[in-house]
């Protein structure tokens, strides 16, 4: 499971960091329809090198703090990730 905060209508999509232990994440789709929750799968999909249907919003569907659950590679890997992304400024 991977906390997130979520900032929708955004300029660009980006890894912010972390906030109160939530991987902090923006996107630019608005949140009608699903639209920002599909971009965000999206946008971790391509970051972390996994499929997108690897990847569930589980929990906080209508709100900018979520629940990821993602069935395809280790724990270890995906912070591994995460954290070259955080700290080389590609995210």
């Amino acid at each position: 499971m991977l906390p997130i905060l979520v900032k929708p209508g955004a300029r660009s999509s980006a890894i912010l960091g972390i906030h109160d232990g939530r991987l902090r994440i923006q996107v630019k789709a608005l949140p009608v329809k699903g639209a920002a929750n599909e971009a965000v799968i999206r946008f971790l999909a391509t970051q972390l090198g996994l499929k997108r249907d690897t990847m569930e919003i589980v929990a906080g569907r209508s709100s900018r703090r979520k629940t990821l659950h993602i069935t395809s590679g280790s724990r270890d890997d995906m912070v591994s990730i995460l954290h070259t992304a955080l700290i080389s400024g590609r995210a």
